[in-house]
């Protein structure tokens, strides 16, 4: 992934994935709970059961369309991967992975299909961690509850048919997500970004913002400053890469000020937008203490807060914009 200057770049593949983990709720059959802690990254992981064994600690990626686990969990699991069956498009380069078929369980989500195998043992900084799970088992049709929900101030991940089981922020509102040119049921959303319209896809495997060539030009047109950064990756290597101060961002009735955001064209962006539609990154430094819900029969996603979570907080930098005194970052587009 990429971090600050200088920092590592946490490289997690967002076409592949992982998702994950346990804990389903004894109190209501209706809803399940799957408790998620977080990783040396700051990200948010699970665990999962894999075939029946485990529990495997994974990520929850909501870039990436299939789970994917390390090289060493096949054996673990008395599987032989078959080479070189995916073409992996990932955030900073294409790289063929062998996979295998396994059944994926985690509370009340459970998919049957392939797992991905990362080549790469750095492509997963955290070495308590297994692998990453994706939409395919966040959005499984196997998995038989309507409403998904990803709470990232109380560390949870919710399913139930019913919204009231759900404790939702107040005042969130339903925004159709938005189909790229290669749809692929991404949780996206319609954004303004200093004023330029583009598609804000929400990725749960990166905790930075990035756009791409298509955005950062639009952005230079509009003013924003420009500058190349150098960045290590997790290999050691060193990149140069650009990056931008931009000012409001707005989306799904949320307000972001002052971010930073970097610019460049991840091969997994490639994948799923022609080269000239302005494309977001959202990674979790934007989802901070925030809720997601996702209604996976119509389509259609929310994001929201509680009014008071800010009030203590700075509400500078890459922070949600405070809207009323510090009190409110809900607000109307």
């Amino acid at each position: 992934m990429l971090r600050g200057a200088r920092r590592s770049i946490f490289c997690i593949f967002m076409l592949l994935s992982c998702f994950a983990s346990a804990h389903a709720s004894d109190a209501d059959p209706n809803r399940h709970v799957i408790v998620m802690d977080q990783t040396v990254d700051r990200l948010w992981a699970v665990n999962v059961m894999i075939d029946g064994q485990g529990p495997f600690r994974m990520i929850v990626d909501t870039a990436a369309a299939i789970s994917s686990v390390r090289d060493t969990v096949p054996a673990q699991l008395g599987h032989m991967a078959q080479a070189d069956q995916y073409m992996v498009h990932g955030l900073l380069g294409v790289e063929a992975a062998p996979a295998f078929t396994a059944t994926t369980h985690a509370g009340g989500l459970s998919s049957n299909g392939p797992l991905l195998v990362l080549n790469d043992r750095d492509a997963i900084r955290d070495p308590s961690v297994d692998g990453l799970i994706g939409l395919d088992l966040l959005t499984s049709q196997v998995s038989d509850r309507r409403y998904l929900m990803l709470d990232f101030n109380r560390g949870l991940i919710e399913t139930s048919d019913d919204l009231r089981d759900l404790k939702l922020p107040r005042n969130m509102k339903w925004t159709r997500q938005t189909k790229t040119g290669r749809d692929l049921g991404f949780l996206s959303i319609p954004i303004t970004i200093e004023g330029r319209k583009a598609i804000g896809l929400i990725d749960t495997g990166i905790n930075f913002a990035v756009a791409n060539e298509a955005l950062g030009t639009a952005l230079k047109k509009r003013g924003s400053q420009i500058s190349t950064t150098p960045f290590v990756d997790v290999n050691g290597e060193e990149r140069m890469l650009k990056s931008a101060r931009v000012g409001t961002i707005r989306g799904a009735r949320m307000v972001w000020a002052g971010s930073t955001i970097m610019i460049h064209d991840a091969p997994a962006v490639r994948k799923l937008v022609d080269a000239d539609q302005p494309v977001l990154l959202i990674g979790l430094q934007h989802l901070r203490k925030m809720v997601v819900v996702v209604d996976r029969a119509q389509h259609k996603l929310a994001i929201g807060a509680d009014r008071e979570m800010y009030t203590r907080e700075s509400c500078t930098g890459s922070r949600i914009a405070c809207n009323s005194g510090m009190k409110s970052i809900i607000t109307k587009n």
